[in-house]
């Protein structure tokens, strides 16, 4: 039976869950805050869990076109020595999977063009979810802005819409996201910067230091500094970064001296102490909305298209299965895989930032000793558990 579903929220998340279930059949609505759809942010990498869950849709040879494949991902010192290495590629139902690095802005533009090419999806900017109210037979939804239609009515609600999600207020309250204790930075270069295919992150004492070739002649950079939140400085902020990771290894200073002051994100990490439950009957939350994470592990984006990709699962798997079963299902399923993402990247996140320089060096010598399968088990496994619709 064809669903009427109403998604908040037109990020990386809402839209793939969008083209998940126009794909099973269902009618979409997807409301957007901003009335301009525009390409912005930096860089990200689309890991094997998150390949996986695309590859139904039909876009990984679009992705290709903007982004570029990922060979190797390597975790060094801030003077550039080896700690770890990982090849992130598996093999899925016979054919080769490869991690993708890409321009956000990139991502986002092919996933809303997929989504106004799709059947039965109508994407909506300029409106968002403001309440909701819920029976057993459906869920009425209010929208304000420009552009917000008149009340929906739909069978069931994702919350899409993101770490200050409305959808999740109204089901949760107003709780203030945790601060992980640190400030990012991000940036795209253009030029010949390292390997191509060759994704690196530099540990060194409470900073690091990413470099990710992210294709079209692009290089996307991140640094990471531990700091209390709303971090402010004085002068060319190029000048005060340059100056923060001159210790660091080339091409740390080059990327950041190539990449224009004003096309810098400054960011305060956050994320949430997990829930053990997300909706209600007919409402359910996804990506940000649910489980917002820190980017130690790239797996914000990630488990967001997990989460899309689980939905349409159940939903082919279980035609039979009642509005509150499915979302009771996708629910038990998630929040226990995702609630372990979280605890691992914010974990992962100290572990990066160590500041004792004892501490440092133990954390350093126990990384070069482990065996080299660890690391690349470890991106086994997320493949593993991410459980891809069928083909």
């Amino acid at each position: 039976m064809a669903l009427k579903v109403v998604i908040a929220g037109a990020g990386i998340g809402g839209l793939t869950a969008a083209l998940h279930l126009s794909r099973c059949g269902h009618q979409v609505t997807v409301l957007e805050r901003v009335e301009e759809l525009r390409p912005l942010g930096a860089g990200i990498v689309l890991a094997l869990n998150a390949v996986a869950n695309l590859r139904p849709l039909g876009l990984l040879p679009r992705l290709l076109e903007r982004g570029a494949r990922v060979e190797v991902m390597v975790v060094c010192t801030d003077k550039g020595r080896p700690l770890s290495r990982s090849v992130p590629n598996q093999v899925l139902y016979g054919e080769p999977l490869q991690a993708i690095a890409i321009h956000r802005g990139a991502l986002h533009e092919v996933l809303v063009d997929a989504v106004r090419a799709a059947p039965g999806v109508e994407l909506i900017p300029g409106a968002e979810v403001e309440r909701f109210e819920e029976s057993a037979d459906e869920v009425r939804v209010e929208a304000k802005g420009p552009n917000a239609p008149r009340p929906l009515r739909g069978d069931l609600l994702i919350g899409a819409d993101g770490l200050h999600s409305a959808v999740r207020k109204q089901i949760h309250g107003n709780a203030e996201p945790r601060y992980s204790g640190q400030v990012c930075w991000r940036g795209v270069a253009r030029g010949d910067f390292g390997r191509s295919g060759w994704v690196s992150e530099a540990w060194g004492r409470g900073k690091r230091f990413g470099i990710v070739p992210i294709g079209e002649g692009q290089v996307y950079w991140f640094a990471v500094k531990t700091s209390a939140p709303g971090f402010v400085h004085d002068g060319p902020l190029v000048d005060l970064l340059a100056h923060e990771f001159a210790e660091f290894a080339e091409p740390t200073v080059a990327l950041i001296r190539t990449t224009e002051e004003s096309a810098i994100i400054q960011t305060d990490l956050f994320d949430r102490v997990p829930l053990p439950r997300w909706g209600s009957a007919r409402v359910t939350l996804l990506g940000d909305a649910a489980h917002p994470m820190t980017p130690n592990m790239g797996q914000g984006a990630g488990q967001a298209i997990e989460d899309a990709g689980y939905l349409a699962y159940l939903m082919l798997a279980r035609p039979e299965a009642s509005v509150p079963e499915l979302l009771a299902a996708y629910e038990q399923t998630r929040t226990v895989r995702t609630a372990t993402i979280v605890h691992q990247s914010y974990r992962l996140g100290k572990l990066g930032q160590l500041e004792s320089g004892v501490l440092r060096a133990v954390r350093n010598v126990a990384l070069r000793c482990l065996p080299k399968s660890v690391p690349q088990k470890a991106l086994d496994k997320l493949l593993a558990e991410a459980v891809p619709p069928e083909p």
